[in-house]
């Protein structure tokens, strides 16, 4: 069976995940295209693992006691490990939240960001705390700061922050629930799947990208997902003057990223010449219809194995 010090690893594993996935919230909010990469998720997952087995490990002396009761360097370790992992992820929350109180115009919305910033200063306090009365504990100091601090400094430093964070988080989370169940077909969802062909044409071609926004600038999935469209237009009209004379754009989704890529292959190449435009090239018309270009988008990863974006980079 469980015992009391299991269920204490699990949970505080669970916190190390959460970390992560406000970390990774945070990194896509920053993102233009409103995603991570799926390099930083494997870093963050591995992480999340990685604490999850080592906090088991350094608890494994504990069974039946709290581990702040061995008072050795276990002690001071995890928890430093569970608290240390929150720190990042708050961090770069705060800078959002400090751009968006830069640009709020309203006094409600700049409350709200007030608020949270509020709650993520309790919570880096409490964190910060923790660690500095586990090593006190770890050093045998046992003291009126270091005492009571699973008890009576708990509950002062931390529902203050939950209790702002948590009605801000929960939406969040259950949208994103309801686009993986396919129960909502958001601005999120189509980014989503407009990304690989973005990132690859944008890649090729970088030019063709808006001004970056700044934090205080920070744009909403609708809004993205415009920017997103109006670059994919730019460049597949650029693209298609790299195209061979008369050729003749097909009907099917799949042939028209072929032949997208092929003009990718041809401008990336530098030895071809645009043609100068007029009857020569046919326009590609479907790029201003947002149903055809989705419908690319989705079978741009399976029309071939040479991507674009890798003949960008050795040219």
């Amino acid at each position: 069976m469980l015992s009391m010090s299991d269920v204490r690893n699990i949970g505080y594993a669970a916190f190390a995940a959460s970390a992560m996935s406000l970390f990774l919230l945070a990194v896509r909010w920053r993102s233009r295209t409103g995603l991570a990469s799926l390099r930083l998720s494997i870093v963050a997952c591995t992480i999340v693992v990685g604490i999850g087995v080592a906090l088991f490990v350094l608890a494994s002396p504990a069974r039946g006691l709290a581990v702040e009761e061995l008072h050795s360097w276990r002690t001071g370790v995890y928890l430093t490990l569970y608290c240390v992992a929150f720190l990042p992820a708050e961090g770069i929350i705060a800078a959002i939240l400090i751009g968006m109180a830069r640009a709020a115009t309203d006094w409600k919305r700049r409350t709200l960001v007030l608020l949270l910033l509020a709650a993520i200063l309790v919570s880096a306090i409490d964190l910060a705390t923790r660690i500095v009365s586990g090593w006190m504990l770890a050093a045998g100091e046992v003291n009126w700061f270091s005492e009571p601090r699973s008890a009576v400094l708990n509950d002062l430093l931390f529902y203050p922050s939950v209790i702002w964070l948590v009605p801000v988080g929960a939406p969040l989370v259950i949208q994103d629930i309801r686009m993986r169940l396919g129960f909502a077909s958001s601005a999120e969802g189509r980014i989503q799947a407009l990304s690989p062909m973005w990132n690859d044409l944008t890649t090729v071609a970088p030019q063709y990208r808006l001004a970056e926004l700044s934090d205080s600038g920070l744009p909403s999935a609708t809004e993205r997902e415009h920017r997103m469209r109006i670059e994919l237009e730019d460049i597949v009209f650029a693209m298609a003057r790299y195209l061979p004379v008369n050729a003749q754009w097909p009907a099917d989704p799949a042939d028209r990223a072929r032949m997208l890529h092929l003009a990718c292959t041809r401008y990336s190449a530098k030895n071809t010449q645009p043609h100068p435009g007029g009857d020569t090239v046919q326009l590609p018309t479907w790029a201003t219809d947002d149903g055809a270009v989705d419908a690319v988008a989705a079978a741009w990863m399976s029309v071939t194995d040479a991507r674009p974006t890798a003949l960008a980079a050795s040219s």
